[in-house]
């Protein structure tokens, strides 16, 4: 009955393995990061009415493109993954961004033309650098995944799942992309070249390119561009600069891994006064292995995903495998086919440990919860703050004004960088008066406490920067006696300890400079950095 049950089974399976899916993701970032770029265009009042038209036709795209790859792209591969999410993924997002692309540069061109005066040849020069769109190089769209797998019933209940996986060029977006860049060459071919008809490019455009290493960090995949001569032909190599890394990930188990390393090259583009060309790095890379699974996890047949992502940011977000209903007595393993020898030049898969959890989302609008607690300190002559006229004041005698606080801080962040916080809590207005007398030509001081009461604060503040942050911070101490306002900039190691100078208004005693020593609790992504240094441990 037993084998019976397992034979059924497998020819199930078989069903559902016999037109295998291989999807290939982009991130919700770069979706959004196409989104702002309509956005900004929509807005410009130098388009004429059919530019407008096909924004408009572009921007009604792109939002149910961004649905859609938020709802793909965080599902469980075992659970949803549905047709709808791979004929998303193969057809119609590679299709949104072509026609994003395509109908961008064209706009950008649009109002590039040969210019006389050197002023309006920068100017065009902007215009083309600007429409020479790094993010189109990005490898998502030029590589596809093709392949197949095969299925063997195990004596313990386990299934072993062999495969066979090459990482090839897709033809059909590079010639896109080829279309796209002999439109751009063009508009712009003699105007980014040096008019001494040398070949070299005009030293604008020269700049613009090797800037573009320093901006890297804040583009999609830290794509740049790097400029070589060779044989009167000039070459811009589109390069990574922190790495790119792709994963395959079946049913939740990554099976294997490749990637571009920092300072690879991904496109090399080559440009003359005679034409331009594009060439795509081939990365022919082929994956020939086994490995185990339990029939819990295929339970639902096998569907799979190449995930890609910046090597330094993240990387790509496994789905959740299932494990619950694993039998104790048998483990996951990878067999190797080891001994063909045709076999020994292909990578081999590493083999990750079941329990890694899914890393946290990155970017995105959160809202979190702090206590912020802390100490300000002004000091100064008592001579120099006010409602001491009259009294007799030694020469040395100073005042001195402390507030510890404590608030509750509501924080809206919008990216992992930028955060404002607003609460409020309690403070401590303290105010104190140290006097010195001369006896007997030694001088003695001694300090004794004018004012003190405890009363609510009102805290706001702007953040940026993650590991490293500052900002700014404002403090209204609402004391009827003393009124009390603080306003100052505050830098923190970690989002935990930091040191904050302003200027403090206190009604009636001075407006004067302050120093504070501040405490924050719970850090953001506190938890997130413990899993992440424990990660690396791990691995090391």
């Amino acid at each position: 009955m037993r084998n019976v049950l397992l034979t059924i089974l497998m020819i199930g399976i078989s069903l559902v393995w016999a037109e295998p899916r291989f999807v290939t993701t982009t991130s919700v970032e770069n979706i959004q990061s196409k989104i702002s770029q309509l956005k900004e265009m929509r807005e410009s009042e130098e388009l004429s009415d059919y530019e407008k038209e096909q924004l408009n036709e572009l921007w009604e795209e792109a939002g149910r493109i961004e649905v859609m790859n938020e709802r793909c792209g965080s599902i469980s591969l075992t659970e949803t993954l549905d047709t709808e999410c791979g004929s998303f993924y193969e057809t119609e997002l590679p299709e949104f961004e072509t026609s994003f692309f395509r109908i961008t540069g064209e706009i950008r061109l649009s109002s590039t033309k040969l210019f006389n005066s050197v002023e309006k040849k920068r100017q065009a020069i902007n215009l083309c650098y600007e429409a020479l769109q790094i993010e189109a190089f990005y490898p998502a769209r030029f590589y596809t995944l093709e392949g197949d797998y095969a299925a063997e019933p195990l004596p313990n209940d386990g299934i072993e799942i062999s495969y066979d996986f090459t990482l090839q060029p897709k033809t059909s977006a590079t010639t896109q992309l080829e279309e796209q860049m002999q439109h751009w060459y063009a508009a712009c071919g003699s105007i980014i070249l040096h008019s001494d008809n040398s070949g070299n490019l005009a030293p604008v455009f020269q700049d613009l390119i090797e800037n573009s290493k320093s901006q890297a960090k804040n583009k999609k995949g830290s794509l740049y561009f790097d400029v070589e001569k060779n044989y009167g032909r000039t070459s811009l190599s589109v390069k990574t600069l922190n790495g790119i890394n792709g994963v395959y990930f079946l049913n939740g188990r990554q099976l294997f891994d490749y990637g571009f390393s920092s300072g690879s090259t991904i496109f090399t583009i080559s440009i003359s006064k005679h034409g331009m060309n594009i060439h795509l790095a081939r990365n022919d890379v082929r994956w020939h292995d086994k490995i185990n699974l339990y029939e819990d996890e295929v339970k639902n047949g096998l569907k799979g995903r190449f995930a890609w992502s910046d090597k330094k940011t993240e990387e790509p977000v496994a789905p959740k495998a299932v494990r619950n209903s694993t039998p104790k007595s048998y483990k996951a393993s990878y067999k190797s086919y080891g001994n063909d020898d045709e076999d020994n030049d292909y990578p081999k898969p590493t083999p990750k440990e079941d329990n890694e959890s899914p890393k946290a989302s990155e970017s995105g609008f959160n809202v979190t919860f702090q206590i912020l607690g802390g100490v300000y300190m002004a000091f100064d002559e008592a001579s120099s703050a006010k409602g001491f006229d009259g009294y007799y004041l030694g020469e040395n005698d100073s005042i001195s004004q402390f507030t510890p606080y404590l608030s509750g801080l509501l924080v809206f962040e919008f990216t992992r960088s930028f955060a404002i916080g607003i609460g409020g809590g309690i403070a401590n207005n303290r105010v104190n008066y140290e006097f010195c007398d001369s006896y007997y030509g030694e001088e003695e001081c001694d300090e004794v406490n004018i004012y003190s009461s405890t009363v609510p604060v009102l805290t706001a503040e702007l953040s940026l920067g993650e590991e490293i942050n500052g900002g700014v911070r404002f403090n209204y101490v609402m004391d009827d006696d003393l009124p009390t306002y603080y306003l100052g900039g505050f830098i923190e190691l970690a989002n935990l300890v930091g040191i904050e100078i302003g200027w403090v208004h206190a009604e009636d005693l001075w407006d004067n400079a302050y120093l504070g020593l501040t405490l924050r609790l719970p850090p953001r992504h506190f938890l997130e950095r413990i899993k992440k240094n424990a990660e690396k441990n791990r691995n090391r």
